[in-house]
């Protein structure tokens, strides 16, 4: 039987993950020249309260492409300790590619906290470059692919004083959360602390996805040093319980540390919790 956690809810939880940041004593690396020149998106909207700026980062694995990135920050000149939010994904094809992302309440949180946020679109989504990923029912592949342009968004911050990449959470919601974990198999110097907001991926062509799900999780796992916070819940419309229990269970056995903590029945759809700013005082189960 499942007893409610002791915490108030969610921000409680990141904080704790904040607070584990600070405290990994990260050494800071030297840093990579900028790839290029900043500019700001022509037609982008943006909220100049939170410093918003829509720019454009090339990335480093080829075929070479540029991404659009949201950046928001306090008020300051900084440096300032560096948050990643990765998107979700949602019916995508080359006709339809998604919206920018850049209003979530995980972002509004970090902010809130003194933190950075940059919240980068892969490949094939919105106005970023290229084609998405595709490597069928190989789904770790398909998330090392993508945490390799995290990556190359990472180290091109790096370069600006704004950001203070030696305190770097990298967080992402479903197809982001999936992005995130594979990011932490690449460990990422700097990197402190990964949160899997639902994390998953599912493949069209592919009728095996909840075993390479589970399987995928195991090889990430294996491969990472980064701790991790590991949100789900309940009533999951995407990835069930069962699901996300074997890829949390198979992540831990082959070597990841990570803790779950289950939302739940959230809402509607727990897989829609960032949606929602219930999402910060809600309570938890184990």
């Amino acid at each position: 039987m499942m007893r409610p956690c002791r915490t108030k809810g969610t921000a409680r939880w990141i904080h704790l993950a904040l607070i584990s940041l600070v405290a990994a004593q990260i050494l800071i690396a030297g840093r990579p020249p900028a790839f290029g020149v900043e500019a700001v998106h022509p037609k982008a909207i943006l909220n100049r309260q939170l410093n918003e700026q829509v720019i454009r980062i090339p990335t480093e694995e080829p075929p070479v492409v540029t991404l659009e990135v949201t950046i928001m920050h306090p008020n300051g000149p900084g440096p300032f300790p560096l948050a990643i939010m990765n998107h979700g994904a949602s019916n995508i094809s080359s006709g339809h590619r998604g919206d920018r992302y850049h209003l979530t309440n995980t972002a509004f949180y970090f902010l809130s906290r003194g933190y950075a946020v940059a919240l980068p679109m892969m490949r094939g989504f919105a106005a970023s470059g290229g084609e998405f990923y595709h490597f069928g029912c190989d789904l770790s592949a398909t998330g090392i692919a993508n945490a390799q342009d995290i990556r190359s968004v990472i180290r091109y911050l790096a370069a600006d004083p704004r950001f203070d990449t030696s305190r770097v959470i990298v967080a992402g919601q479903s197809f982001g959360g999936w992005n995130t974990l594979a990011l932490g198999a690449l460990n990422v110097p700097n990197v402190a602390a990964l949160i899997d907001f639902n994390g998953g991926i599912e493949s069209s062509d592919c009728d095996a996805d909840s075993r390479n799900l589970i399987a995928a999780a195991g090889i990430f796992g294996a491969h990472t040093r980064i701790p991790s916070l590991w949100f789900y819940g309940l009533n999951d419309s995407i990835f069930p319980v069962d699901i996300w229990r074997a890829m949390y269970d198979s992540y831990v056995r082959a070597g990841g540390n990570a803790k779950l903590v289950n939302v739940g029945v959230f809402m509607a759809n727990s897989h829609q919790f960032l949606a929602y700013p219930e999402s910060l005082h809600s309570g938890c189960r184990k």
